[in-house]
């Protein structure tokens, strides 16, 4: 009976113990899901972009007089695109020489 005992024991500080591991995961893992919100991303003064609805990802996906919808924490402004500018890379610029 001892060495059954002693099995139960072991089982139940096991259990205990993977337990509390995974209670643990679950909470990291609830963790970086709050932080990647992106309502707590807004009210860190970040903003999101959208054309027709979806992201504005890439500079290509905008012409002049298109409509762009930009998400803030505490609202949303409406605009429309006047000029697009390419990043210029590495101090080269964008514009043609003369």
């Amino acid at each position: 009976m001892l060495v059954l005992d002693q099995h139960r024991l072991n089982l139940d500080r096991f259990s205990r113990f993977r337990l509390t591991q995974q209670r643990d995961r679950l909470l990291h893992l609830e963790k970086r899901i709050q932080l990647a919100d992106p309502e707590r991303i807004l009210a860190r003064g970040y903003s999101l972009t959208l054309v027709n609805g979806k992201s504005l990802k890439n500079l290509e996906d905008l012409q002049p007089g298109a409509i762009l919808e930009t998400r803030l924490s505490l609202g949303t402004i409406e605009s429309r695109v006047q000029t697009t500018k390419p990043k210029q890379e590495h101090g080269k610029s964008t514009e043609p020489e003369l």
